[in-house]
């Protein structure tokens, strides 16, 4: 039965103080978690600006021999052994850790490699979802940079990875709507769309044992991907 207003009672004020502990508590967190965050990214952004100048710098003055196939990205580009793993194969790896797609084109802007790449191998992206750019944004400047690769050099094929998931749960419908959008990008460019995601991702993030942080890619990750990309480099 319905109980008049009289019969109920206000909350004792040991369990009002319990209620104003724990909303302060959750503020406290917040406040910490955004801080957090901040500082991170601004670590992050102080760390790796003069390691991206540097590499480009040092990229600018590559040259390259005849028949040589070309890599351009992020740290996962980088850091790819890939001429240990394919010997057999001229490979320049003009990857630079922390780059975002804009640096990326930047690079090219910069550099003059005296001779016409064989191949062009791209993977990036990543890096401009951790700094907030939206899908559409990542899809813009990748076809950016598909158009001036494909101004400069007519004739030679280009080939885009999709971006990885990585362990990280807050990135993965970004990573996800982007791929979505560079596949038709590349099929209208004529490009080759390398779909690596489907054989990383796991319930959308990245397997771990193909990782050794969040991020960033194992020797396992590495032998997987070599094993992925060998029929396109033949």
């Amino acid at each position: 039965p319905f109980r008049p207003m009289s019969a109920w009672k206000a909350p004792s004020r040991s369990i009002f103080r319990l209620l104003i502990v724990i909303l302060l508590c959750s503020i406290g967190f917040n406040v910490w978690f955004v801080v957090r965050d901040q500082n991170r990214k601004v670590e992050f952004n102080d760390h790796v600006g003069p390691q991206i100048e540097g590499r480009a710098a040092l990229n600018a003055t590559m040259k390259i021999e005849p028949h040589t196939i070309l890599f351009l990205g992020d740290s996962h580009v980088e850091m790819f052994p890939l001429n240990d793993l394919f010997p057999n194969k001229k490979i320049l790896n003009l990857g630079v850790s922390g780059s975002k797609l804009d640096q990326v084109i930047d690079g090219q802007a910069r550099i003059d490699l005296g001779n016409t790449p064989e191949k062009i191998f791209i993977m990036a992206g990543v890096n401009d979802i951790f700094h907030g750019s939206n899908p559409e944004d990542v899809g813009k400047r990748m076809e950016q940079l598909l158009n001036i690769l494909q101004e400069r050099y007519l004739a030679v094929p280009l080939f885009v990875h999709a971006i990885l998931p990585t362990r990280e749960p807050s990135f993965a419908y970004a990573i996800i709507a982007s791929n979505a959008l560079l596949k038709p990008i590349c099929d209208e460019h004529g490009v080759t769309f390398i779909d690596m995601y489907a054989t990383v991702e796991q319930n959308g993030l990245i397997r771990s044992e193909l990782v050794y942080d969040q991020i960033h890619l194992n020797a396992e990750g590495y032998a997987l991907w070599a094993k992925v990309l060998e029929p396109f480099l033949n």
